[in-house]
């Protein structure tokens, strides 16, 4: 509960204390009722709890501290000792505890499934020719995904946080995505105040993680700091031996959504821009030609023909990302992440124009005249087959004008999470296809159950298909995918003409 944020640890430490006064003298209860000098001092509990857990189960894990100049108390940069937690030694201090080592860096796979997974991933442009990929044994090597995001962690105070997980613990037995990440790098948003300050702390973690990364391919501890000073304590203990008994780790992607996906890697070609892709030459905005157009999905539009690879990304004009200094890196390592391009971007507009079509193409006429009524219904609708289905979907906020949009553009309300829209789009494909097949002749719900289907198709393809997919699967989810693409197109075209706001 506390590590999920459910509880802070000052009322674990009550609870703990209530349980013992009420006889559950259990040694762990009585050690968390410890704490803050037994309640005594709230504000030590948390530090108590660290300082225990840290010698619990002898987890050799220790900060690392980096100096960055930020805007802490005014605009004027200041350098401050920023700690951080350095992949290699996270690799090293999980390789002593066996079940969190094998699920969550490991994923439980066999050494013939991660030589599989090795050898597939050396047929690909991304990482044909990654200097770990030369070296063996590949049984023994870790693919490490580097993640980039904003969190709110207060009030309207955001941070910039950089983690790190294995690739091979998304399909470990622990499947809580707040156990697979660890954090690197976490910066105070209000601390990066100008563009200058932000490049300048971009390029130090880029810098300290491309150093670690290095060690954890070596496989063996340094001798010296990423500022060549002096190590100290344990690091100075273990300097020079082997890390993570034997088991190596090198950069295998990068994910982060469109934003994230700018500022780490300095794009001039970006989302917010005319020349909005950064691994091609489509583009958007008036005078923009037809085929260069990214709304273009034909399959003869002449976007296709401009996309960019590594090599002519170095080769063009203009920044180039710092990022580039991390061993593997290449621009085709760039993951979209899923969860911001589908069930926190198009996703979204899609569940909430569909539902908004469905009302408009008279599917809900026999319900009632009041639209109150009508979304209501949907809601309750939406409860019961998901709930039939064994899915689990929240009561609150429930669907009505409000959440789905308003009058001026559907959009679905951002209180939905993104696996709450994930079920979401699984049910509109459902009543899609379920309203297209009782009205054969209403070009626009068949044209809204291709839409609806194809991207949960595609979904349900990735979902399934684990690390490494067929070529058949990856042909099928590309299809499915492109087939939505061209049908949200045509919807969003036809609602244009006839002024409405869904599909926009």
């Amino acid at each position: 509960m506390i590590g999920h944020g459910q509880l802070s640890v000052s009322g674990a430490v009550d609870l703990a204390n209530q349980m013992k006064d009420d006889g559950l003298g259990h040694k762990a209860v009585e050690a968390l009722a410890s704490l803050g000098c037994g309640g005594a001092y709230p504000s030590n509990c948390e530090r108590d709890l660290f300082r225990w857990l840290s010698t619990l189960f002898g987890f050799q894990l220790q900060p690392y501290v980096i100096p960055l100049k930020l805007q802490v108390d005014s605009y004027t940069p200041k350098e401050q000792a920023v700690r951080v937690l350095l992949p290699h030694e996270i690799l090293h201090a999980l390789s002593g505890h066996p079940f969190a080592f094998d699920s969550l860096i490991k994923g439980n796979m066999s050494d013939e499934s991660r030589m599989c997974f090795w050898k597939h991933c050396r047929r690909l442009e991304g990482w044909r020719g990654h200097p770990a990929l030369s070296s063996s044994p590949l049984d023994r090597l870790v693919p490490i995904t580097l993640h980039n995001d904003g969190a709110q962690m207060y009030t309207d105070d955001e941070f910039c946080v950089w983690s790190v997980a294995s690739l091979f613990g998304s399909v470990g037995l622990v499947q809580d995505p707040l156990l697979q990440k660890f954090p690197f790098v976490i910066i105070a948003e209000r601390h990066m105040r100008s563009e200058a300050v932000r490049k300048q702390v971009n390029t130090t973690v880029a810098q300290l993680f491309a150093w670690s990364i290095q060690i954890s391919m070596d496989g063996k501890a340094p001798s010296v700091g990423f500022f060549e000073e002096e190590l100290t304590g344990y690091r100075a203990e273990i300097a020079g031996q082997q890390l993570a008994k034997g088991w190596r780790a090198c950069y295998f992607t990068t994910k982060a959504d469109l934003k994230a996906r700018k500022i780490m890697h300095d794009f001039t070609r970006s989302y917010n821009s005319n020349l909005m892709c950064d691994s091609c030459l489509a583009a958007c905005g008036q005078g923009c030609p037809d085929g260069m157009n990214y709304k273009n999905t034909s399959d003869h539009a002449a976007w296709r023909e401009t996309m960019i690879d590594h090599r002519q990304y170095l080769a063009m004009p203009g920044p180039h990302s710092v990022w580039r200094c991390v061993p593997g890196w290449k621009l085709e390592t760039l993951a979209f992440d899923l969860m911001h391009n589908i069930y926190l971007g198009t996703g979204r507009d899609l569940v909430a124009s569909a539902i908004r079509t469905l009302v408009r193409q008279g599917v809900y006429t026999h319900v009632s005249d009041n639209m109150e009524t009508v979304f209501d219904h949907i809601h309750k609708e939406v409860l019961r087959d998901t709930k039939a289905y064994g899915l689990s979907l929240p009561a609150k906020p429930p669907l009505n004008d409000a959440s789905l949009g308003g009058a001026d553009y559907a959009e679905l309300s951002s209180k939905y999470k993104a696996i709450h829209v994930k079920v979401l789009i699984w049910w509109v494909a459902l009543k899609c296809q379920r309203c297209a097949d009782g009205s054969p002749g209403d070009q626009v719900l068949q044209v809204l159950a291709t839409c609806c289907y194809s991207l949960q198709h595609a979904i349900e393809t990735l979902d399934s298909s684990g690390l490494v997919m067929s070529w058949a699967s990856a042909s099928e989810a590309a299809d499915a995918l492109m087939l939505h693409a061209k049908s949200f197109s045509w919807l969003s075209s036809y609602f244009l003409r006839n002024v409405s706001f869904s599909f926009g």
